[in-house]
């Protein structure tokens, strides 16, 4: 568990001002500028406090689960990562490491055959269904979640 060189360096920081005066005067990698920003910021978690590596590895695997774009979520997975290694959660890296992520079992295809219209209101629609499926703690089957698709409609559609 051999933590990355700004992981380290996050833990002198004190805050988020300090992150961009050592960016300033180091011209750091943009990837470790946000990695270090990322430490900052979810250190003072809850959750990342508290001994229990269960609660530490939830925490890491919502992290890593609200992020949407697939692209962007390879870099939070290394992030959470980092951040269990600065919490000195061995055991629930171990595990974050060997497991696979819970994958969000609606589509924007779906909502569309259901009568989301294809705007905004799918964008909400579609966060307020990821939200309850996290909720959940990622066990909300699709029929489950189908059920509510109306409900959460009517939230935002005008009829």
């Amino acid at each position: 568990m051999k933590p990355k060189a700004m992981t380290l360096i996050a833990s002198l920081l004190r805050s988020l001002e300090e992150v961009f005066v050592l960016d300033k005067r180091l011209k750091v990698s943009t990837d470790d500028r946000k990695l270090c920003i990322f430490i900052i910021t979810h250190r003072e978690d809850d959750a990342m406090k508290k001994p229990d590596d269960d609660v530490r590895l939830s925490r890491a695997l919502d992290l890593v689960l609200d992020t949407y774009c697939k692209e962007h979520q390879a870099h939070i997975v290394d992030r959470a990562k980092e951040l269990l290694k600065y919490a000195g959660a061995e055991k629930a890296l171990s595990i974050f490491e060997k497991s696979a992520l819970p994958r969000f079992p609606l589509t924007g295809g779906v909502l569309l055959k259901c009568g989301v219209p294809k705007s905004k209101v799918m964008s909400r629609v579609y966060d307020d269904l990821r939200r309850m499926w996290i909720g959940s703690r990622y066990t909300m089957s699709e029929d489950e979640l189908f059920s509510h698709i109306d409900e959460v409609k009517a939230k935002y559609v005008k009829t």
